[in-house]
């Protein structure tokens, strides 16, 4: 204020403040620095004041931030000691002080009230607007430069703090990596989850965490990233394993969000966030194992449901078939008495009827006791029990089975060994009678279904044993339905004994319609016929074909 103050003429009053940001973080306030002409106590001369304010002449100075103004003096102005000539001024001039675009602080001073406020006025004002402004930047001491940089150092070290101490403490892995792959910081939990040691600095040494079968996948998403790809999101498996609540070790599974940071359109690094998800994919495996075995049990149900009732259906309708012909076969003619031999010879057929309904029963007799002895519906655990048996002596018994039925629908059967049983030279075998049985039932009396209603009706029965590759002994026309299942040898248990392996081999054929072959392949599987037109003409329904799919599962 000294240079102003030997010049009262040109300068009857004065007021100089200094912005002040640090009494109040984010509120310039203005410091009075020095005044001319204004008395102690008078409301311009405030000590301390708010810029955004209104106390004093705070209005005016906000009006000149940016711009140097000239307004008129007004009451405000009322009471100051006017010096010069002491005659009070018309107008005052405020001059903002910047220096390099900052705000520094204000100079209020009053115009000479004996000199005109022209354009030579306005160009002094400018002149010293621009020494101020100088002076100022002069005046700014190294002490200030450096005490408001250590405060920004200051701040800067805190917020570093306080970002080191959320990204230590995250529950994500965090890693910052160069473009070419090296890891430049990583937090502890990066290395807990990755189980990467910590100061391995190689190019793209994270990759060698996940399993090899992912390390292409890792390696493409890295490379999208780096391509300029804006952010990426991959799940990868580790090489560390993951220990689930229940059941085995597996891998870890990780989430990989891959973020880059670009400057001037320069890559400069890539923030990776890595989310341990191995427990929400376990549980979400888990969920689905389930499901699928709470819908396999269900369906292993329904298909024991269905095979076991349609097992107790064929042989009740041999009972039913045979005890109706016991019912009517009483020989009687109108006006005569039956001999003897008529009775005698009807006796005995009867008898045979009834051994045959007798065995019927003992068959689903069997089939009812392994219901009730089932502890899971499943056909796997289906007993079988092997049993010294004589094939020619077992065909002959289950012919009878169907006498009548054959009978009723005159169809000429005819049931042929084949060469091999001779040539073998084996009588007895051991194999489970009821098993081969329920087959060897189910496909002759298809064929029957489909050969009462032709023209020409008969069927042949084909059997014999081999001692290896049973299909070479049937015709290479035969279209066979594989089974995809694992399937264990049970004649390898102690039960079946010593002998030989052999294999039984059936073959029926019939003069029947026939079938295509995409009727063939719809032929084995559960209610389904091979033609909607069956149902129409051979009557039943679809349900009929699943002992079809029944012998394919045995």
């Amino acid at each position: 204020m000294a240079p102003l103050a030997s010049n009262l003429a040109d300068v009857p009053m004065a007021l100089l403040y200094k912005i002040d940001e640090e009494t109040i973080p984010g509120t310039p306030c203005c410091v009075l620095r020095g005044r001319i002409g204004v008395p102690d106590g008078h409301p311009l001369a405030a000590e301390t004041a708010v810029l955004t304010s209104g106390d004093g002449i705070m209005p005016l100075l906000r009006k000149a931030r940016e711009n140097i103004i000239t307004v008129q003096v007004d009451k405000m102005f009322d009471g100051l000691d006017w010096k010069g000539f002491g005659d009070p001024c018309k107008f005052v001039s405020i001059l903002p002080i910047l220096v390099t675009a900052r705000l520094w602080g204000f100079l209020v001073i009053g115009a000479n009230p004996r000199r005109p406020v022209d354009d030579d006025y306005h160009q002094y004002i400018r002149d010293l607007s621009s020494h101020l402004s100088s002076i100022a930047a002069s005046i700014l001491t190294a002490s200030e430069i450096r005490k408001r940089e250590e405060s920004l150092q200051k701040q800067i070290t805190d917020q570093r703090g306080r970002m080191m101490f959320m990204a230590q403490h995250a529950v994500i892995g965090m890693s910052y990596l160069y473009p070419d792959g090296r890891i430049a910081w990583a937090n502890e939990h990066y290395y807990e989850i990755t189980g990467q040691p910590p100061g391995e600095e190689s190019k793209l040494a994270f990759l060698d965490t996940f399993l090899e079968e992912d390390q292409p996948k890792a390696t493409k998403a890295w490379n999208n990233v780096i391509e300029g790809q804006a952010q990426l999101s991959v799940e990868l498996r580790l090489k560390r394993d993951f220990m689930p609540p229940s059941g085995e070790p597996e891998p870890a599974v990780v989430r990989c969000q891959h973020i880059p940071l670009v400057k001037n359109k320069t890559l400069q690094s890539v923030m990776t966030f890595t989310t341990d998800v191995s427990a929400f994919k376990w549980a979400e495996s888990a969920e689905a194992r389930r499901a699928d075995q709470a819908n396999e049990d269900k369906r292993q149900q329904e298909d024991f449901i269905d095979f076991i009732s349609h097992e107790l259906r064929n042989p009740l309708s041999a009972i039913f078939q045979l005890a109706e012909t016991i019912i009517t076969s009483y020989p009687s003619a109108e006006g005569s008495e039956a001999s003897s031999a008529e009775l005698s010879l009807v006796l005995k057929q009867n008898i045979d009827h009834a051994n045959t309904i007798l065995m019927c029963a003992k068959h689903q007799k069997r089939i009812v006791d392994d219901v009730l002895t089932l502890s899971k519906m499943e056909y796997t655990m289906l007993s079988v029990s092997p049993l010294p048996v004589q094939l020619p002596v077992l065909i002959q018994k289950w012919m009878k089975m169907l006498e009548t039925q054959i009978s009723s629908s005159d169809i000429q059967i005819s049931v042929h060994p084949q060469p091999s049983l001779e040539a073998i030279g084996m009588e007895w075998i051991l194999c489970d009678e009821l098993r081969i049985h329920q087959i060897w039932l189910n496909l002759v009396q298809n064929a029957i279904k489909f050969t009462k209603s032709e023209m020409k009706r008969e069927i042949r029965v084909e059997y014999g044993v081999v001692l290896k590759d049973p299909e070479l002994s049937f015709s290479n026309k035969i279209q066979w339905a594989r089974d995809q299942r694992e399937l264990k040898d049970l004649t390898l248990n102690p039960e079946w004994g010593f002998g030989q392996q052999l294999y039984l081999t059936f073959s029926v054929t019939d003069t029947g319609i026939g079938m295509t072959d995409k009727e063939i392949k719809r032929v084995f599987r559960r209610f389904e016929q091979a033609s909607a037109k069956t149902s129409t003409k051979y009557g039943g329904s679809v349900r009929f074909y699943l002992h079809l799919a029944a012998c394919h599962q045995y």
